[in-house]
């Protein structure tokens, strides 16, 4: 086929997709209808992150957090910001008998995320559209697969302790009777001490969780400490199927399906689509210089990105992978939408630390990246060196034709900084990242530098969408929204969160965490930040990597930083 000929072809393509898109745009803006097994779908569509959402389509997070934290509307301050009991205080709540209500949702909706950090024997219950409730079981019970009944899994048991495991030293009183370590299945699992449930539990008309009185110091007679519940709203007129534990075959199957699929990262999630291709090129970049890896014309989209390259033992490594920049720019955009050192991009940091994720990964024999990226009219992927030495590194980017139509979807962004837009009216809080436009949040890396050891972190999560003062997402502990909890130093391997270093005598710390089911739309703005409790000169350095979309017409205001900033500021 000619050059004029590939060209044609695509412009056809491009006006169909227009006008299949109107079929296809019509019930975002009207009503949709939702199976079981399509909700499941979601844990490993990734495609999907890339729809920019429809107005009614919102995320949050229920959780224990400290409620002392509060924003004066009349002051226009933060008040005790840094209130840091999050165990689960119940006093103030609405009771209903003996029970205090802790949640309120209404739906159409969707609970992708449970999570705790010492879930105990106290009753917990979960109404789903009803007045009997749907879940009522101990809170340890939603973790451990001893319920017949939940998780709806043929291998849901999560042994303790796991095989292999790695004895280290309790971190906090031993009164708090923490927990140790664990394993399970991709859906269901301990990790370094946090309990994750990552099921879909669907409701159309509400969401009601209860349970008994906090009884302090730690609640250790009651439902335990801490808790997460990340969930989606679905845009009003949505139908979705209310959860029963007692799933139809068809439910079961796909669930199994979507475990199994989740068990075996490392590939592709996506089966292949018709008219990819994969671009094989080697690219020697020379010291200080920028060279050109591929431009493809559009309207298609970046499936898969795989780079290898030779690499210096460590720790050498960790310097050349922080040195090599990847940069991708979308159509005639002036700057790059994705900027970061290359190792980094790939969801680790610093240098080379072998983990398998939904999204991204790193092997023996290559990085690798499933993140889809869609563009209009080009993709430019460039390499930029700044190490000493001439850099050689060979790409397989696969590309393949859109299934939707471009004026549908966001552009991907991975943007790497440190302390870049921190607000002065919330000191603690380190801003992991800050976008203006219409578009999704699915992600970060968090690299921390921690030389003199012990723990790092502490502070929680605050997710601020469409300029909210007080944000809709607000955790319990850094360590708790990377999924585990306690600090615990043992490294773990998930599709959807890793921690894949820890301290050591450097004091390189990596951890990240993807919203695939559970990402976070927003319509005009979105900013995300982490409580640092420990000062920069303690030292507590920190530097991230975040992922996202957002419509074409969207600001992102992240620029490239030079070596020194990537390179310098810790020591090996």
């Amino acid at each position: 086929m000619s050059v004029f000929d590939a060209a044609a072809s695509r412009a056809l393509q491009a006006v169909l997709l227009t006008v299949v898109g109107l079929k296809f745009l019509a019930p975002l803006c009207a009503q949709e209808e939702f199976s079981y097994p399509e909700i499941v779908d979601r844990l490993t569509d990734l495609e999907r992150l890339a729809l920019l959402p429809v107005k009614g389509e919102t995320a949050g997070q229920l959780s224990s957090y400290d409620r002392a934290s509060r924003y004066d509307e009349k002051t226009k301050k933060y008040l005790d910001w840094d209130a840091n009991v999050d165990n689960g205080q119940t006093a103030g709540l609405r009771r209903e008998g003996e029970y205090v209500v802790l949640e309120e949702l209404k739906g159409p909706g969707c609970l992708w995320r449970i999570w705790s950090g010492n879930p105990r024997s106290g009753p917990f219950l979960i109404f789903l559209d009803d007045d009997e409730p749907t879940f009522d079981f101990q809170f340890e019970n939603y973790f451990n697969g001893t319920e017949e009944t939940w998780p709806p899994l043929s291998d849901k048991r999560v042994p303790w302790p796991p095989k292999n495991s790695v004895s280290v030293p309790q971190f906090g009183p031993e009164s708090l009777g923490v927990r140790g370590w664990a394993s399970g299945t991709a859906l269901y699992h301990c990790t370094s001490r946090g309990w994750n449930s990552y099921v879909p539990i669907p409701f159309q008309s509400s969401c009601k969780i209860v349970a008994r009185p906090w009884v302090g110091p730690y609640n250790h007679d009651g439902w335990g400490m801490f808790y997460h519940f990340n969930y989606m709203t679905f845009p009003k007129g949505t139908r979705v199927p209310t959860f029963r534990l007692n799933l139809s075959t068809e439910d079961r199957r796909a669930l199994e399906a979507g475990n199994e699929a989740l068990a075996r990262v490392g590939s592709d999630p996506s089966t292949p689509r018709p008219g990819e291709e994969t671009i094989r090129r080697q690219v020697a970049v020379p010291p200080g210089e920028t060279k050109s890896v591929v431009d493809v014309d559009g309207p298609r989209a970046i499936t898969a990105l795989k780079v290898s390259l030779p690499l210096p033992e460590s720790p050498a490594d960790r310097e050349l992978l922080r040195q090599i920049t990847l940069q991708i720019t979308w159509d005639e955009d002036k700057k790059p939408a994705v900027w970061s050192p290359l190792g980094d991009f790939f969801g680790t940091a610093p240098g080379h630390n072998k983990y398998r994720s939904l999204p991204l990964g790193m092997t023996d024999d290559h990085f690798y990246s499933y993140w889809y990226m869609p563009f209009a009219t080009r993709a430019h992927v460039e390499l930029t060196n700044d190490s000493p030495d001439t850099s050689t590194v060979e790409f397989m980017i696969t590309v393949a034709p859109l299934t939707r139509p471009i004026s549908a979807l966001g552009r991907f962004h991975a943007k790497w900084h440190r302390d870049a837009f921190l607000s002065p009216a919330r000191p603690i809080d380190w801003t992991l990242l800050k976008t203006q436009g219409r578009g999704r949040y699915c992600g970060a890396m968090l690299h921390i530098w921690n030389p003199k050891g012990d723990w790092w972190g502490e502070g929680d999560e605050k997710f601020f969408v469409d300029g909210e003062k007080f944000p809709s997402t607000f955790g319990t502990g850094t360590e708790d929204y990377f999924g585990y909890a306690w600090a615990d130093p043992n490294l773990f391997s998930n599709a959807f969160h890793n921690q894949t270093i820890y301290g050591g005598r450097d004091g390189h710390t990596s951890v990240n965490r993807w919203h695939i089911t559970d990402n976070v739309p927003f319509q005009t703005s979105f900013e995300a930040a982490l409580e640092k409790y420990f000062p920069n000169d303690r030292p507590t350095l920190y530097a991230a990597i975040a992922y996202w979309y957002l419509a074409s017409d969207g600001v992102d205001s992240y620029q490239a930083l030079p070596v020194e900033e990537r390179v310098d500021y810790f020591t090996n």
